[in-house]
């Protein structure tokens, strides 16, 4: 049986620049390196002041459609006509409606690379209502990047989570229930 591996560390890359010939060259130029399978790339354009996120599959890029507000891990950050700031480990709140990206009211907008455990609480299609902010929501029965982990970050609502990795451990907060989520 092949077992099939699984990077456990984050791949959440975010450029702020022009357009490029290709993604992967944007890639190359936040990352260092070509982009990898798992690989996640935020970019706002500014040619077009637009965002948009990508994330790398075998073969090539694939565009993820998210609208409305998101919250991103970015491992590198990467500012066209600025310094690069590597390793800076930046939460970063995403607000493709406004196409505006800062840095988040959460945990200081900072993270650990080496931590990949998250807290919170878990259920299925059935996000808690008046909960303290920065709670964060595992649902059980989302599929995708896009549907499976929320933030309650105070705007009414639970916004998703894009960490950026292939497989993170989660506590659930009411039991301590440890679950991995591939």
């Amino acid at each position: 049986m092949i077992q099939k591996l699984y990077n456990t560390t984050y791949n959440g890359y975010y450029y702020n620049g022009k357009n490029m010939s290709s993604l992967d060259d944007i890639m190359t130029a936040v990352k260092g390196s070509g982009p990898s399978t798992g690989d996640y790339l935020l970019f706002f354009n500014t040619d077009d002041n637009s965002i948009k996120l990508y994330k790398y599959g075998s073969q090539s890029a694939e565009e993820i459609n998210i609208s409305g507000q998101y919250i991103f891990y970015a491992v590198v950050t990467y500012i066209e006509n600025g310094d690069p700031v590597d390793d800076v480990e930046k939460i970063l709140y995403v607000d493709s409606s406004s196409t505006s990206v800062v840095n988040a009211n959460y945990k200081d907008s900072n993270f650990d690379k080496d931590v990949t455990t998250f807290t919170g609480l878990k259920g299925s299609n059935s996000k808690p209502e008046d909960l303290e902010e920065e709670t964060l929501y595992l649902d059980t029965d989302g599929n995708d990047d896009k549907t499976f982990l929320y933030l309650n970050y105070g705007l009414g609502d639970w916004i998703p989570v894009i960490t950026g990795l292939s497989i993170l451990k989660y506590i659930s907060g009411e039991s301590g229930e440890n679950k991995n989520v591939v």
